[in-house]
């Protein structure tokens, strides 16, 4: 591929990355969204998050076993999880998940095999 190519698939990805987060703001930024629509798209940055964790926490990469990381990981999701049903906070989750396993690794060492 050509360094033009190249530089035109960035563009393309950066245009399509901006439209399709910047269409919806525009369409529905003057219009009043009913109730159950705002309270489910306050859930959709939570679910978005734990979509992506999940695969780093369960899945193996093998297919055999959990590597340290991802035992360290399911490890810690525990108690952010029930930070996040009590504070229903996404900035006090994040903290705890990031804290815990910063502490965990500080504790047991690089390779934090739980």
């Amino acid at each position: 591929m050509t360094g033009a190519k190249i530089w035109l698939c960035i563009l393309g990805s950066a245009l399509l990355t901006f439209l399709l987060r910047y269409l919806p703001l525009e369409l529905l930024a003057h219009r009043q969204l009913p109730r159950p629509a705002i309270v489910w798209l306050r859930f959709v940055p939570s679910g978005v998050v734990a979509a992506i964790c999940m695969e780093w926490m369960c899945v193996a990469k093998d297919g055999v076993a959990l590597s340290g990381d991802q035992k360290l990981f399911l490890a810690v999701s525990l108690p952010s999880f029930l930070v996040a049903y009590f504070s229903r906070n996404f900035l006090a989750t994040v903290l705890c998940g990031c804290g815990l396993t910063a502490l965990a690794r500080f504790t047991l060492g690089a390779s934090s095999h739980l």
